[in-house]
């Protein structure tokens, strides 16, 4: 993504050619790093932690009741 002002003064070939360079690079990276993807068996290996003493926060409570109201079965 290129802005027009970019574009208009001729940046754009050197832009896209850096984020190029630096998209080989961070692959190469990534390739050479042995990254060995997760698996269900690892995931699950340690149990989860207890939250059961954690507050507990909600934004969706019950609507408030209106005082003054010539329909008080309307909300």
């Amino acid at each position: 993504m290129l802005t027009p002002h970019q574009v208009h003064t001729g940046q754009a070939a050197t832009l896209l050619a850096v984020r190029q360079a630096r998209q080989i690079e961070a692959l190469a990276s990534r390739r050479a790093a042995d990254h060995t993807p997760f698996t269900l068996e690892a995931l699950t290996a340690q149990p989860l932690p207890d939250v059961s003493q954690c507050p507990v926060y909600s934004w969706a409570g019950p609507n408030p009741v209106p005082q003054n109201t010539r329909h008080p079965l309307r909300n």
